[in-house]
């Protein structure tokens, strides 16, 4: 009689060196891969909400000036106490467009609270350096001084609004922009430089044509340094006060601006025309 033979019980196979590689590396591949499209996806997140933020702002701006006989809103007023800022000496452009806005908060004093409709999320995670009321807000009100035509007059010891009649091409205007409380290139007022006597020391002759340089928030500028001094530009090289036009450029190498119509708009560029008041 034959005597069947017992089935030998399978080997079981590790897997080898080699083979744990090449998996490591494909995995590696492909998150290389897919990470920088999810943080991009991310990022358009935020534009988006940045845009919303800002399109209610610019709603908010044309109904305050509707309110005040058609003149725009000026960067503050002498009054304090505003619901925004809460200021004991005046009210800031947050202040006076707050009633007009679906939603926002009242800063608190603590750098992580919520500051609803004028809070950019992307802006959050950048150093602020020294935490105080321009750095708690950050969209920048339009308050150039190119060529005498401004969108709203600010002399650093005065401010009005001007009006609406003055914005000769609503839709190629700059109301507001990424940044902290008020922006634009070449400020007049308090903040122009003691040493710059007209824009020309700037970018010579005023061409509306003439492409305005950004701050840098890389190198390690805090966010106040970056877009209040404006230290470097995207090139590195470092640039006289108040000669950039002060935009984060934080959403994918540009930044969501407010126009005069109410619309808003995301660009890389920006041009001295499109920051005054009818070029």
């Amino acid at each position: 009689m034959c005597k069947t033979s017992r089935p030998r019980p399978m080997r079981k196979r590790a897997f080898t060196l080699i083979e744990i590689l090449v998996v490591i590396a494909i995995i590696a591949i492909l998150a290389a891969i897919l990470f920088p499209v999810f943080s991009r996806a991310r990022e358009s997140a935020r534009r988006a909400s940045c845009a919303s933020n800002m399109k209610q702002i610019g709603l908010a701006w044309i109904m305050y000036s509707q309110d005040y006989d058609e003149m725009t809103t000026p960067m503050y007023i002498w009054a304090g106490g505003g619901p925004y800022l809460n200021l004991s000496d005046r009210s800031y452009w947050p202040d006076l467009l707050y009633p007009y806005v679906k939603s926002g908060s009242n800063k608190s004093g603590d750098g992580d609270s919520k500051r609803g409709v004028f809070t950019c999320t992307s802006t959050n995670s950048l150093p602020l350096g020294t935490e105080d009321y321009w750095t708690s807000v950050r969209y920048a009100y339009n308050q150039s001084n190119l060529n005498n035509d401004y969108i709203v007059f600010d002399s650093g010891s005065e401010s009005r609004g001007v009006s609406m009649a003055r914005l000769g091409h609503p839709s190629q205007t700059i109301t507001f922009s990424e940044g902290i409380l008020g922006g634009g290139p070449f400020l007049g007022g308090s903040d122009k430089p003691s040493n710059i006597t007209d824009q020309s020391a700037i970018y010579g002759t005023y061409d509306f044509n003439t492409p305005i340089k950004r701050a840098s928030n890389e190198r390690g500028a805090t966010l106040r340094d970056s877009l209040e001094k404006g230290l470097l530009d995207e090139n590195g090289t470092t640039l006289s006060a108040m000669a950039t036009d002060r935009t984060l450029h934080q959403h994918m190498d540009g930044s969501n601006y407010v126009f005069a119509d109410g619309h808003v708009k995301w660009m890389k560029k920006t041009t001295l025309g499109m920051w005054t008041a009818n070029s």
